[in-house]
């Protein structure tokens, strides 16, 4: 099973540099995505399969960790909604 990475930095030859690092290092790994800042990372969340986001803390727009905050926000959601999903309800 591949990792699915998304790299999430405003400079473009940054996230060109880590896809081409993370490409060359492991064939496990496969880099699903790039954005420019976190407003358009969190426009992928339910879109794509991500395993794993690499951010930059600093981004305009919306910054890497507001974006972090809300990813774990927007899985806790998710989570909590498969569970009620799957837990049959009371009679």
């Amino acid at each position: 099973m591949r990792i699915r990475e998304f790299i999430v930095d405003d400079n473009h030859v940054t996230r060109e540099g880590l896809r081409s690092a993370i490409e060359a290092r492991s064939s496990d790994i496969q880099v699903v995505g790039e954005a420019s800042n976190g407003l358009a990372a969190l426009e992928t969340v339910g879109k794509i399969g991500v395993d794993v986001y690499i951010m930059d803390v600093s981004m305009p727009v919306l910054n890497g960790i507001e974006t972090t905050q809300r990813l774990i926000d927007c899985i806790s959601c998710a989570l909590d909604l498969t569970t009620r999903a799957a837990v049959p309800a009371p009679s």
